[in-house]
């Protein structure tokens, strides 16, 4: 798929029973294309010193995800990104889960007052 055709979500997962950072290894394969919509979904993994604030020390984090998108360029902006994410972590969560999820501004997705996901 291309940057300019509609991407489908999760025509690809890649599962991880342990791993070290989903978003480390969606930005290793960052540089081809045809992975716009790729799913990276990891039982475990081992976060690293910048998300737990520089500490050094990892803590285990449980069912992470990753999504690999090639967006139109006007919507590539950092700002537009987390809200477009944040709001569809919102609307995902809500008929699922029966949860009133909301966004703390400007990348976080709180649920019952815990936060649930971060872009």
């Amino acid at each position: 798929m291309g940057a300019s055709e509609p991407t489908v979500w999760g025509a690809e997962v890649l599962l991880y029973h342990k791993v070290d950072s989903t978003n480390t290894r969606a930005a290793a394969l960052a540089g081809e294309p045809a992975n716009d919509g790729l799913v990276l979904l990891a039982d475990e993994q081992r976060r690293d010193a910048a998300s737990t604030g520089g500490s050094g020390r990892a803590r285990p984090a449980r069912r992470t995800l990753s999504v690999l998108l090639f967006p139109p360029p006007l919507l590539r902006r950092p700002v537009f990104l987390a809200a477009w994410g944040c709001h569809s972590v919102c609307e995902t969560i809500r008929p699922y889960h029966r949860l009133q999820a909301r966004i703390k501004w400007p990348n976080d997705v709180l649920g019952a007052a815990a936060r649930c996901a971060a872009f």
